[in-house]
């Protein structure tokens, strides 16, 4: 189950370029305009303001334009491998009130052994949780990599050879389980997985079908 997000705390999304390419703006700006307080005419009640309660008198109160801080660090090209050398210096310097990671597509890309990425994933919430164990941290499935169509999109393994076979190369659904196993090992009491990649194949599978040629 997603976690909550209150007002007035400091998230830290932890990624590739992805994450640096603003993929999550969107997200960040519902969350804003949820938190958001509003007057019923539907314009943000912002700064230093007097509300008149009905029958009685003006009182003074403060409300934020942005009820949280969300800061993103996204590395182009970067594999939970570089995250993991990395990140222990600054969650520190973050002091994240929850995190998001998104980490893995470039292990994909790069076809890193299984072992390494689970260790290196395992390490990153090791040190979220050394940090806090209580702070709220949202692990994201690999999303998706030019499939366009569910029945044999790229990076399913359908097609490659056996693992027995050196021409072998990981899919994303075998690094998608070893977040998952990375989750279900970690210390910390709020870490979740959430499936992206999932929907998204649903998603092209409905509406780019047949094939594009």
């Amino acid at each position: 189950m997603p976690f909550a997000v209150a007002p007035g705390s400091h998230g830290v999304v932890w990624g590739d370029s992805i994450t640096q390419q603003g993929f999550f703006n969107p997200g960040v700006q519902m969350i804003q305009d949820a938190l958001t307080p509003r007057r019923p005419c539907g314009a943000v009640a912002s700064g230093v303001r007097d509300v008149r309660i009905s029958g009685g008198s003006a009182v003074s109160s403060t409300v934020p334009v942005q009820p949280v801080r969300v800061t993103m660090i996204g590395v182009p090209g970067e594999t939970a491998e570089a995250l993991d050398a990395t990140i222990g210096p600054q969650i520190t310097a973050q002091a994240p009130d929850w995190v998001i990671v998104e980490i893995g597509v470039n292990n994909a890309i790069g076809a890193s052994s299984l072992a390494s990425f689970l260790a290196a994933y395992q390490s990153i919430l090791a040190k979220l949780a050394a940090f806090n164990p209580a702070v709220p941290v949202m692990c994201l499935s690999i999303f998706t990599l030019g499939e366009q169509w569910l029945a044999g999109p790229v990076w399913d393994n359908a097609f490659d050879p056996p693992p027995s076979n050196p021409g072998y190369t990981p899919s994303i659904a075998e690094f998608d389980t070893r977040i998952q196993t990375a989750v279900a090992g970690a210390t910390g009491t709020g870490v979740i997985f959430v499936d992206l990649r999932g929907p998204a194949l649903a998603f092209e599978a409905a509406n780019n079908t047949p094939a594009p040629s």
